[in-house]
């Protein structure tokens, strides 16, 4: 077996190298190891996972025990929904999405900043800032007003005035 000499510099320096593993098993001892509080016993847990050998380093039998490993149903479940778009999610489990998400929200207006196309920039009283995204409507906003912001097509999102005009925003805080 040929060793490349980045190899042999780490093994004299009596740095270990290891092949990595993959699989389920290894994502799931991945998120075991995530999941310690100590760093000496995470960072040997990723070392065992990784296959990882110190020079000198004692048999891998007098090593501590790897953390229980999670189901493989738990692990598969947290990362199930991750990267999907919202009509991903939604088409995956409507009943879900149905339940965590409202169909539309009521806020009031704590300020209202308007640029030089005539967009607003409407900051919620609870914090949440949405930006107009027509420059040709006749929506108008005043602190203190109660809008109402409801899902669109396409993962948009119009708001309605209280004079019932509506317009297309995006949150951006």
């Amino acid at each position: 077996m040929r060793i490349s000499p980045t190899a042999a510099l780490l093994t004299s320096l009596g740095i270990g190298v290891a092949a990595p593993v993959h699989g389920a098993s290894t994502e799931a001892g991945l998120g075991a190891c995530t999941a310690l509080d100590d760093d000496a016993a995470r960072l040997a847990c990723y070392d065992r996972l990784a296959g990882f050998v110190k020079l000198g380093a004692p048999a891998a039998s007098t090593a501590p025990a790897a953390p229980p490993m999670p189901a493989p149903e738990a692990a598969a479940e947290a990362v199930t929904d991750f990267g999907l778009s919202d009509a991903a999610k939604r088409a995956r489990a409507p009943e879900k999405w149905r339940e965590a998400t409202p169909d539309s929200v009521v806020l009031v207006v704590a300020s209202v900043r308007t640029d030089q196309l005539g967009r607003f920039t409407a900051t919620m009283e609870d914090g949440q800032v949405w930006v107009q995204n027509e420059t040709k409507s006749s929506a108008t906003l005043r602190p203190g007003e109660q809008v109402t912001i409801k899902r669109g097509a396409l993962e948009s999102y119009m708001l309605v005035t209280p004079r019932k005009v509506a317009t297309r925003v995006r949150r951006v805080r």
